[in-house]
């Protein structure tokens, strides 16, 4: 009966793990044309194992339209490129969307439970602030966090930032370890 119990928790975890992203890998690219416009260029490998589960019902669109239906609700948003590419570990896509502005940008990220600031100072100086959250994994339970680390600890999210004139930009890499920890990545900031 015990090893029932312990059995039938390993199967709990790992579905509640399930639950929190289907999105293992990732890279955000924020390219700005302009100071206030510009391109944010989504790579994601989303895990077979985990095909149509979802956290906080918040999946990646793994089509041009259904990109197409997540970015109609943001006014000034569009998608301008989409690419499915076959991985024997899942789907890997490239999706390239279009922002008319500052608060389109923040808007994006609302939607997927992100959060994006982006202000000008008075000296004309913008200055931006990213906070990458997995709400649900933050706060789950310690063990579930472990099984996390465990399987997928070492795979990464990368956020880069390209202001205008600058090709490099910056960069901001977060490992899913980091993300199940139990306190959740400070802020990073990046100003041009």
């Amino acid at each position: 009966m015990e090893r029932q119990l312990s059995s039938f928790r390993l199967v709990f975890l790992v579905l509640s793990l399930l639950l929190f992203t289907s999105c293992l890998e990732l890279k955000v690219t924020i390219n700005f044309r302009s100071e206030t416009a510009g391109t944010v260029t989504l790579e994601a490998l989303q895990y077979r194992m985990a095909k149509g589960i979802n956290w906080e019902n918040l999946a990646l669109p793994t089509t041009r339209e259904g990109w197409s239906q997540v970015v109609v609700q943001v006014p000034g948003a569009s998608v301008t490129s989409f690419e499915l590419i076959p991985d024997d570990l899942g789907t890997r896509t490239k999706t390239v969307v279009t922002f008319a502005s500052i608060r389109t940008l923040e808007s994006l990220f609302v939607i997927y439970k992100q959060k994006l600031t982006l202000l000008q100072d008075a000296q004309g100086k913008y200055n931006l602030v990213l906070q990458p959250l997995v709400p649900k994994l933050s706060a789950a339970a310690v063990e579930t966090r472990k099984l996390w680390i465990d399987l997928w600890g070492d795979s990464t999210w990368k956020f880069v930032v390209q202001p205008p004139g600058n090709p490099t930009g910056t960069v901001f890499t977060v490992t899913l370890r980091d993300l199940a920890a139990e306190k959740a990545p400070g802020e990073w900031k990046a100003s041009w």
